[in-house]
């Protein structure tokens, strides 16, 4: 059992949340909740969802508080990331990822619905830095960028040449093998997205990350 499992556990018995000896089954659930848990010894993404598909953030809020403190308790201060961020995912695939890929997976009842807690590790976060050009974030596509996904957020790329930021692709379009070879094979070093869809940026981090994560334990099982 690891800290970040350890911890939670104890936030959940505080909260008199009973933890099921087995993982709940959902078949229906099409949104989960991701909180990115970084600190010395662990990277990766706390995946949250429940049998009504709502997003609570009240609870979410304290919860992952309540976590902060027992990690820190533990040696492990938790790095302030991203506020959570709403997933989507197709229903048959989220129930066999809390199934079969998460490193560890807590079902708890409340008087409302059933709650489960995925861990999915991951081997880094990408730096997001204040870009020069105003309004503007950037990246290093290296550490961002996922081939053969659906963009979340609007990805522009600076021509040094005509000293101005492009459109490169547009949200819902694809970033095929081909576009993302182009920005991470060639002398391009960073991705720029506009400072207001920082939210959307973190969304296609986390589905990516965790999907990158699933692949990576499907690789190493053979």
């Amino acid at each position: 059992m690891n800290t970040v499992e350890k911890c939670l556990r104890q936030v959940l018995n505080e909260r008199n949340l009973k933890i099921a000896e087995e993982r709940f089954q959902f078949t229906e659930i099409t949104n989960a909740t991701a909180i990115a848990i970084n600190s010395g010894q662990f990277k990766g993404y706390l995946l949250f969802f429940n049998s009504t598909n709502t997003f609570d953030p009240d609870l979410l809020a304290k919860i992952f508080k309540e976590l902060s403190f027992q990690m820190d308790r533990c040696g492990e201060y938790l790095q302030p990331m991203s506020d959570p961020v709403v997933v989507e995912f197709d229903p048959s695939v989220l129930g066999e990822l809390a199934q079969k890929y998460a490193e560890f997976g807590l079902s708890s009842q409340t008087s409302f619905h059933q709650l489960m807690f995925c861990y999915f590790p991951v081997s880094q976060f990408p730096i997001v830095h204040e870009s020069a050009i105003p309004g503007y974030s950037n990246a290093d596509p290296r550490e961002t960028l996922f081939p053969d996904t659906k963009m979340a957020f609007d990805l522009y790329i600076y021509l040094t040449k005509n000293n101005r930021v492009i459109l490169y692709k547009k949200k819902e379009d694809l970033l095929n093998q081909e576009a993302f070879n182009k920005l991470t094979h060639n002398d391009i070093k960073h991705i720029f997205f506009k400072k207001e869809e920082k939210d959307l940026f973190n969304v296609y981090q986390a589905q990516n990350q965790i999907l990158a994560s699933i692949a990576n334990k499907k690789r190493k099982a053979g």
